[in-house]
């Protein structure tokens, strides 16, 4: 089941990053019958799914800047010093 903490009851989604070390993805639907769904997403197809529903569409840029959000917490990469 989900972990409450990332679910929506409202919209019956949740959303969980799972720990394996690659960043995948765990979506979870409840649909209104109960029913529960779980889609595992590798990184890249996560960063693709979020690159393609934001304004620009998905293209280099945004598939570069949801990569780095979502390895990094910013749309950019860290720099070295």
């Amino acid at each position: 089941m989900a972990d409450k903490s990332n679910f929506n009851p409202k919209d019956g989604l949740g959303f969980e990053r799972l720990e394996d070390g690659d960043g995948s993805v765990r979506v979870t639907i409840i649909d209104k019958n109960n029913e529960v769904t779980c889609i595992e997403l590798d990184a890249d197809v996560w960063v693709s799914v979020v690159a393609s529903v934001c304004g620009a569409g998905e293209n280099g840029d945004t598939l570069r800047r949801a990569g780095n959000f979502h390895a990094f917490g910013r749309d950019e990469a860290p720099t070295s010093i």
